[in-house]
Order: structure tokens, then sequence, then C-alpha cells
């Protein structure tokens, strides 16, 4: 059976990945039955949110909208990391 993803969204306004990897790893080290992504995120500051979101999506549950939610997660994460214009 294959491990349920485990999404973890972390607030990055203060544009330091140090903590994300800490998370990063310390969740490989102790959930060992979830593959766990850690991805940053940006809000607005006007809009009010948790510092830090999770999502898990099961096999089982997991549908084409679960899966292109996932799939916006990652890429969301990716262009906030990406250098400008890349």
């Amino acid at each position: 059976m294959a491990k349920p993803i485990c999404v973890i969204k972390v607030d990055n306004k203060l544009g330091t990945f140090t903590p994300i990897y800490q998370i990063q790893s310390l969740l490989d080290d102790r959930l060992n039955d979830y593959h766990v992504l850690v991805v940053p995120f940006e809000q607005p500051a006007d809009e009010y949110h948790e510092p830090m979101q999770v999502q898990v999506f099961h096999e089982k549950d997991f549908t084409e909208i679960q899966y292109a939610e996932l799939k916006k997660i990652i890429s969301d994460a990716v262009e906030t990391v990406a250098p400008n214009g890349s």
C-alpha cells in the first residue's frame, strides 16, 4: 500500500528557509508512514491565516481534483522560491 502524502505549508514571510528545512528533516525522521513535503507560502498581510497548514492526501481517497490541488501547492511553492524571471 502506498504511503499517504502529507503537505505542510509554512508561512515564509521572513524569507528564510532554515525553519522549513528543519521542519522537513524533523518530520521525515518521525513520520515514516508518510511522504512529507514542506512547502513555503506567503499570504497577503491583510488576510488572516494559520502560520502552518497541514493537508494529507490518501491513495484511496485521491481524486483528480485532489491531484490538481496538490500540484498547485507544489507549483506555488516553487514559484515562491524561484528567482525572478525563472
